[in-house]
């Protein structure tokens, strides 16, 4: 492991497990205590975790906490189950689909089985798992470096895959949504990956259901503006009900298909 993709992770890994020893941390990566140490003094630099006796304490706010995906995929499926259904009105045969990590853009593959030559590219462990399950969907599976708490491969190399790639439409998971903050992500691994994404691809889709909105997490990666469409389960905040429409977003939620 590159010393950058550790220190990213040591990052993550301290703000999943809130305090954590230099001891655990050096057993956790199988580096000396004294190469912890380094790396600690550098990620204090981040201002994202402080000091404490024998080791170092995340100091994020609790909206930036990291859920494990395993937890998250249990968690308000009716919700995520439905934005996958009307973001799936949206692709047309002959697709190709970009899946984002998360648990709630996954949702869609299981809509996109009775369609023909639908491509699915993904860094999501469970959107390729999901993919795998229909014949008739082609699977391009990208690999890097596996994290474990989003169910993801990340990384540079990640990233340097995706970028050589074209897609039709990418279909983009958000830990939280605000107007001020924007889009946010509590996983440094995957602001490059998102933002790479929003940045050169025209048709990008916002799945996250309505729970992740007026929250923040740790790291922005674009605006709320910067998508071209938002799927939720139900209808918005007025606030972001009126920035869709003076943008000329488009919004998409079960209700409005029935």
């Amino acid at each position: 492991m590159m010393r950058l993709d550790r220190l990213n992770s040591m990052e993550e890994y301290v703000h999943e497990c809130g305090n954590v020893s230099l001891s655990d941390l050096a057993k956790k990566f199988n580096i000396s205590i004294n190469t912890v140490r380094r790396d600690v003094e550098e990620l204090l630099e981040r201002g994202t975790m402080k000091k404490v006796y024998g080791g170092v304490a995340s100091i994020i706010n609790n909206n930036s906490k990291i859920i494990p995906i395993s937890e998250r995929e249990n968690t308000n499926i009716a919700a995520k189950q439905n934005i996958g259904k009307v973001v799936a009105q949206l692709i047309e045969n002959d697709s190709t689909v970009f899946v984002d990590s998360g648990s709630t853009p996954a949702q869609v593959i299981q809509y996109l089985g009775q369609k023909n030559n639908i491509t699915i590219i993904t860094n999501s462990l469970k959107a390729m798992y999901e993919s795998s399950k229909y014949p008739n969907i082609k699977l391009l599976g990208i690999g890097g470096m596996y994290n474990t708490f989003k169910g993801s491969f990340v990384g540079s190399g990640t990233l340097e895959t995706i970028s050589k790639l074209n897609f039709d439409i990418v279909l983009l998971g958000s830990t939280c949504v605000d107007l001020e903050s924007g889009l946010t992500i509590n996983s440094y691994f995957e602001v490059d990956i998102k933002r790479w994404l929003v940045q050169h691809n025209k048709r990008v889709v916002l799945m996250a259901d309505t729970r992740k909105y007026d929250k923040t997490a740790l790291y922005s990666f674009c605006k709320f503006s910067d998508v071209k469409y938002v799927a939720a389960e139900k209808p918005l905040p007025p606030r972001y009900m009126k920035e869709i429409k003076e943008r000329g977003m488009t919004f998409l939620c079960p209700e409005d298909s029935e």
